[in-house]
């Protein structure tokens, strides 16, 4: 007699399988995969996360000093609100080296110390100028309305422009935005009295050009971008930054 297993539909019998006609559903197929991969992920303890993409780096310029990256779509999720952007002061002789330093690690920041190596390296946040000439410290620097999220845009970032402020951050998606940018001057991360990027406004004095000189060498600047959110894809509710990215070279701050 032959052993079940070698009987059409046995091998499924004796294992308390119904048999088939050697087929399997397309369904039958899926329910078993999905299964399969939730048991895994429960017996490896994988959790559940959220993730933000980076934005593209476009274009690097001097005079005026210019960078622009572009949006990802996607981005349009309720976990992302928009863009942080940090600047750092560098020697106009000497500060390349240092600058490609930073810029290695800043970009090979690991997942959840990106805001901290960030720091680490000496770069501030920059603010946003309102209305009655105050500033805002709020995160994001960059705030992306959701009706702008799913659409594909570039952001140009011009400074030493003739303004206030003399940086504008600028987008066109459901409607034409415009952000005013502002240096950062205090712990406490809104100085009272704005402090632009047009040449009148670099003073000796600065809390972001700590022992630096200034003269008509000018100096350069590292502009470091991330996408920035907060967690709202697993209930955790912290801040998320995306893996940062750093224009490729130091821009020109020039001085009359």
């Amino acid at each position: 007699m032959r052993h079940p297993s070698n009987r059409p539909g046995g091998a499924l019998r004796a294992r308390g399988l119904p048999p088939h006609d050697g087929v399997m559903g397309s369904a039958t197929v899926a329910g078993i995969a999905a299964a399969i991969a939730a048991l895994l992920m429960v017996g490896c303890g994988i959790p559940e996360f959220a993730f933000l993409d980076p934005p593209t780096l476009g274009a690097v310029t001097d005079l005026p000093p210019t960078v622009t990256f572009v949006h990802s779509t996607r981005n349009d999720t309720d976990s992302f609100a928009g863009y942080e952007l940090y600047y750092k002061f560098y020697e106009p002789d000497t500060g390349e080296g240092q600058f490609q330093t930073d810029r290695t690690a800043i970009e090979n920041a690991s997942p959840g110390a990106v805001a901290s190596t960030i720091a680490g390296r000496g770069y501030l946040r920059t603010h946003r100028r309102i209305e009655d000439d105050r500033t805002s410290d709020r995160k994001p620097v960059l705030n992306v309305p959701p009706t702008d999220r799913g659409t594909p845009f570039t952001v140009t970032v011009a400074l030493q422009q003739t303004g206030q402020t003399g940086a504008v951050a600028s987008w066109t998606a459901a409607e034409p935005r415009q952000v005013e940018l502002v240096r950062n001057q205090s712990t406490l991360g809104n100085p009272t009295s704005p402090v632009g990027f047009t040449e009148v406004e670099f003073e000796a004095g600065h809390a972001d050009l700590a022992g630096l000189e200034l003269d008509d060498r000018g100096l350069m600047m590292g502009l470091v971008i991330a996408s920035y959110g907060i967690d709202f894809a697993t209930g955790s509710f912290g801040e998320l930054y995306s893996q940062a990215i750093v224009a490729e070279k130091p821009l020109r701050m020039f001085f009359q």
